[in-house]
């Protein structure tokens, strides 16, 4: 993790993580005019992401999505199948439980075999997984 400091000489670079670096400098209070100075953003636009840090952490956001991507960050994920709650936890607790989450983000990352990510034979067939292609 980076330090303030190191987050405001990061936004001299111009890179594709540069947004995230401007949103977490205006998470740690540092001031519109600066990073308006170095990046040149626009200050409405600005605004809108000071609005955004602002609202971290004191609104709960509903995600849907197919991909296990764009949930695994999430502090709670449900996992349905046919409208019905299946399986909830944290990625972590949902990829240690070795259920249909599991299953499918194995298959999402194009993992045959669970070594890759420091699973074994013996765990893969205690998860219930029935793909021995290797």
């Amino acid at each position: 993790k980076l330090s303030t400091p190191e987050i405001i000489e990061h936004l001299h670079v111009q890179d594709s993580e540069r947004v995230f670096c401007v949103y977490e400098a205006l998470k740690r209070g540092v001031d519109h005019k600066i990073i308006h100075k170095i990046t040149k953003i626009d200050h409405w636009f600005l605004d809108k992401m000071q609005h955004l840090a602002d609202l971290e952490g004191t609104k709960t956001i509903v995600t849907i999505a197919h991909r296990i991507s764009s949930v695994k960050d999430c502090d709670l994920i449900l996992m349905l199948e046919h409208g019905r709650i299946v399986e909830r936890g944290t990625h972590e607790e949902l990829v240690a439980a070795h259920g249909r989450y599991w299953q499918i983000y194995r298959k999402q990352l194009g993992l045959q075999s669970g070594q890759s990510q420091g699973y074994t034979q013996a765990s893969e067939t205690a998860g219930g997984a029935t793909d021995k292609t290797n």
